[in-house]
């Protein structure tokens, strides 16, 4: 199944000091925004600046399949109508 017929993005695993974890949840916090939330906007950020024409076609292919899920998960919701999928897709953090 693809992530759009499953509903969830994929988990993926990276290495952190859990006081760099626990530092950036209590920032994120500070600013009423959560981790995931926050990283998602960086690798969008990132690939926009830095990536090349192939990463640019994969950017929006995940930024498609991001607002399929949502779309799913609010019914009732436009797609792309939230403040943070507008922001995503406007290369905004919101």
């Amino acid at each position: 199944m693809t992530e759009t017929e499953t509903g969830r993005a994929p988990w993926h695993k990276f290495n952190a000091p859990k006081a760099l974890w626990d530092a950036f949840g209590r920032a994120c916090a500070s600013q009423g925004t959560d981790r995931a939330k926050e990283l998602r906007a960086h690798l969008v950020a990132y690939t926009r600046e830095h990536g090349d024409a192939e990463a640019m076609a994969l950017l929006e292919q995940g930024l498609a399949e991001m607002a399929e899920i949502r779309s799913r998960q609010s019914p009732g919701r436009p797609r792309g109508s939230s403040k943070a999928a507008r922001a995503l897709r406007d290369g905004n953090r919101g």
